[in-house]
């Protein structure tokens, strides 16, 4: 019986769709589906006799067993591929209630088209689900923007304070990447959902002069593309779709990236209503979610890599290269959803700290703002002189210990051009947040411009 070990860290790690849709059981199904398909498409251009599909299809029911998985299983470790055995086996199977047609299970087809096809079933249910995921997070975010469009929040470049901006502008910045995902996952989800069928080496010449009619009905029962031409070791559009889910996990990583330093104990920016415990510290409240997506995104790159290398496959048929593919794929699956899932989850229990990102922005005593008093005095002064005496005098604030409101309005050569009225309004970081509220309605506008198109 197969009986595989308990992996410990699936709960953890692992998207529960994708480890059902990528279970053995489910890939031998769609792998009974392309042949029964391959069955009818036969006997519908004339290959094999009338209600040859028929019984294929009633004498299939019930396979796999658990003791053909296991057959499957042992015979592909001699073989090279779970596809030799299954066929094998399948044949056995439909002959015992339908010998005649039984000889036309894998007719004219080869192992590589069976588990590429299998394969790019699968991919289509994952890609469905996962742009589900993906609009789950697209809402979400357009909550938070429109909520926390105003949110100050330091801006923070290098790891150091900047000037102003809102928790508003931050979201939106995500939203607008997400937006560019579902994109994308609509496209690799399209270009992946297309029909692998060439026989040994692409000509399909057992099937004579029907190849193509016959590749044409198979596609069009499987409900994907028919290509021009087999692909077997053109293997652009399966690395295309695990580079879309690589940049996917970049995209999650950065934003838990973001929300883990601004969770730090030292800034309290955000909680999480949802955390994990320390077996040792009673008081600990670790950003569980976000450990998972930084996992996928350091993860998520090498196996993206694997998928690339294996693009160098020989002639009409790889050899080590199409192995690569079949643990590789599957696994970047699996993270991906987990990934995605955390976020959502994350996100939708987020609060935030405004007193507390207002505290953190006041730590530096105005200097953040010190490029809008540059920019207010570069009329009087010219900018490089301006900036010049604002850095002089943020050097001279924090030697002292003091504001730089303090500086600026003892400094006459600050003073000859601003008065202490404008040089406080300017320090105010209401006042400098330039174009966030344009930019926010713009991402907001394609936000729902999207959603429209989507319904």
């Amino acid at each position: 019986m197969l009986t595989p070990s308990l992996n410990l860290l699936t709960p953890l790690l692992h998207g529960t769709h994708a480890e059902r849709l990528f279970a053995s059981e489910h890939q031998l199904a769609a792998m009974v589906r392309f042949e029964i398909a391959l069955a009818y498409a036969l006997e519908t251009t004339g290959l094999a006799p009338a209600g040859t599909g028929l019984a294929c299809e009633h004498g299939s029911v019930g396979f796999p067993t658990v003791a053909h998985q296991q057959a499957i299983a042992t015979g592909a470790a001699s073989s090279g591929n779970i596809a030799i055995p299954f066929v094998k086996l399948l044949t056995d199977y439909v002959r015992s209630s339908a010998p005649q047609a039984s000889d036309f299970i894998h007719f004219g087809a080869t192992s590589q088209d069976l588990l590429d096809s299998a394969l790019v079933l699968t991919l289509r249910d994952f890609a469905t689900a996962l742009d589900g995921q993906i609009g789950r997070l697209i809402a979400v975010l357009i909550s938070l923007t429109e909520q926390h469009r105003n949110t100050l929040l330091a801006g923070r470049t290098w790891m150091q304070q900047g000037p102003p901006v809102s928790f508003g502008l931050k979201t939106a910045q995500w939203l607008a990447v997400m937006l560019r995902h579902r994109e994308r996952i609509a496209a690799a989800g399209q270009h992946v959902a297309m029909l692998q069928f060439g026989g040994a080496v692409g000509t399909l010449a057992s099937l004579g002069t029907h190849g193509s009619h016959v590749a044409k009905e198979l596609a069009s029962r499987l409900n994907l593309a028919c290509p021009d031409i087999p692909w077997h070791s053109q293997r652009d559009t399966v690395v295309d779709f695990a580079t879309f889910l690589a940049l996917l996990d970049g995209t999650l990583g950065k934003i838990a990236r973001d929300l883990s330093l601004m969770v730090q104990t030292e800034f309290a920016e955000v909680q999480f209503e949802v955390t994990g415990g320390s077996s040792t510290m009673p008081h600990k409240r670790n950003p569980v979610d976000l450990a998972v997506v930084l996992s996928a995104a350091v993860r998520a790159p090498g196996i993206a890599g694997t998928m690339l290398s294996a693009m160098v496959q020989e002639h009409e048929r790889g050899l080590g290269g199409w192995h690569a593919e079949w643990e590789t794929l599957p696994d970047l699956c699996r993270i991906t959803e987990r990934s995605i899932g955390a976020m959502n989850h994350a996100l939708s229990s987020l609060t935030l700290d405004s007193e507390a990102m207002r505290r953190n922005m006041d730590r530096q005593h105005g200097l953040a703002m010190a490029e809008a008093v540059a920019m207010r005095l570069s009329p009087f002064l010219g900018r490089p002189a301006a900036h010049a005496l604002l850095e002089h005098a943020s050097r001279a604030a924090m030697a002292q210990n003091k504001d730089l409101s303090y500086v600026l309005c003892a400094d006459e050569a600050i003073t000859k051009h601003l008065s202490r009225e404008q040089i406080h309004d300017t320090l105010d970081p209401t006042t400098y947040l330039g174009s966030t509220a344009t930019f926010i309605d713009q991402v907001l506008a394609t936000a729902s411009e999207a959603n429209h198109a989507a319904h």
